[in-house]
């Protein structure tokens, strides 16, 4: 039975050691001048140790020392990818202009990958980049049988473009991650694993669709057309969908699929990875 998807598109030990009696007594009697003694005596013996309190570089270092031992493959991931996600800025007919979506680029001459039915019935369609640089888009195709469209951006420089791979050999397990806008909060990430492969499942428009990958990240309107990447940071999928009355179960197009309809659609238009 086919599931019935809702588009989503819409965190000292302090040591102590008390002085005896006999130390007491030694202390009096021996006065300021035995205290400063022992002073001096300490700093000389540090200074013969080389003991020194921390340069500034030294911390510098130990700072960046921290900060490398808390990075992980997703914060990688998160920070290889980032510049090639967009947000899709439409103004549907009858609407007032909104964040439709993400999409991120495939080419660094400025195509970009998003789903079909974001830049359904539009009148004013534009672009977001990571550096909140903001450019008018056009459309290239959107396929309403696959969910998959290609807008384009004019740039002046060289864009960030993501690679996709197969998603042949995904394993159920699998770690994978998404970045989108969720209710407006622009380049969020989500975590999840893959929860199932080749998936059948029915949109609101009655389409169904056999080959789905089932995601348990967390999926809300705004991530709709982001990538779906594996722990490298290439591309196995775009997110499509969620289950409707379900938390936990979305949806993406395998990058099988999308290679197969840039291929109909741009022929050699597009020199894409692999």
């Amino acid at each position: 039975m086919a599931l019935v998807l809702l588009s989503a598109g819409a965190l000292l030990l302090l040591a102590c050691l008390a002085s005896g009696p006999n130390n007491e007594m030694k202390e009096q009697i021996g006065g300021p001048r035995a205290s400063q003694s022992a002073v001096l005596k300490d700093d000389s013996v540090a200074d013969r140790e080389g003991i020194s309190a921390p340069s500034a570089d030294r911390k510098r270092e130990n700072a960046a020392e921290e900060i490398a031992s808390r990075k992980t493959p997703i914060t990688r991931v998160a920070k290889k990818t980032r510049d090639a996600v967009v947000a899709i800025k439409v103004k549907q007919i009858g609407r007032k202009q909104c964040i439709g979506g993400a999409g991120f680029i495939i080419h660094k001459d400025g195509y970009i990958l998003t789903n079909a039915h974001i830049v359904r019935s539009i009148e004013q369609l534009s672009v977001i980049l990571s550096d909140s640089t903001e450019s008018a888009a056009t459309i290239e195709f959107a396929d309403e049988d696959t969910d998959v469209a290609v807008i384009k951006i004019k740039s002046e420089r060289e864009l960030k473009a993501l690679k996709l791979v197969g998603a042949q050999d995904l394993m159920p397990g699998e770690t994978v991650i998404t970045i989108g806008h969720p209710l407006g909060l622009m380049f969020s990430l989500s975590v999840g694993v893959v929860a199932g492969l080749d998936r059948e499942v029915e949109s609101q428009q009655g389409r169904s669709f056999k080959d789905r990958i089932q995601i348990d990240a967390s999926i809300n309107t705004g991530n709709s057309g982001g990538p779906l990447m594996n722990i490298n940071g290439d591309v196995v999928g775009m997110i499509v969908s969620v289950a409707e009355d379900a938390k936990g179960i979305a949806f993406a197009v395998p990058s099988e699929t999308i290679k197969k309809v840039l291929s109909e659609k741009l022929g050699n238009k597009l020199a894409i990875a692999n």
